[in-house]
């Protein structure tokens, strides 16, 4: 079960999903989600199961999209206004920038990655 972890965009929760689904569909009980993440964590705290990965300073610059659609209100009118997050990360720091946007278009993507850099003062080697 353990190796599915090294899946994209899989997450505790959707692992999960899964193994409830796999449980009804065989009819055995399964762990409620809380006490499967306390077992889930307890194994790998058993194991030791970790990924040290080394940065170089000014090296990388991680960016993406958040993924989470929140909504931003107006100070003005108080109107909703959906936003998604864009974050930017230089991982031997963590030094961290993010920025709200309506649309996650390409136009939003490139001024994000232009007020990021005028965040952190300067570029990356590579962008990942």
């Amino acid at each position: 079960m353990f190796e599915e972890d090294l899946k994209i965009n899989l997450t505790i929760k959707l692992l999960w999903q899964e193994y409830a689904q796999a449980s009804r569909t065989t009819g055995i009980p399964f762990y409620q989600y809380s006490y499967f993440c306390e077992k889930y964590r307890e194994y790998v705290n058993k194991h030791k199961l970790t990924m040290h990965i080394n940065h170089k300073p000014g090296d990388k610059l991680m960016v993406d999209w958040n993924g989470t659609r929140m909504t931003v209100y107006d100070q003005y009118t108080g109107e909703m206004i959906p936003a998604y997050l864009f974050e930017a990360t230089l991982p031997f720091s963590m030094y961290s920038y993010v920025q709200a946007c309506p649309s996650m278009k390409i136009g939003d993507w490139i001024d994000c990655h232009i007020q990021a850099y005028r965040y952190f003062d300067g570029v990356v080697l590579c962008q990942v």
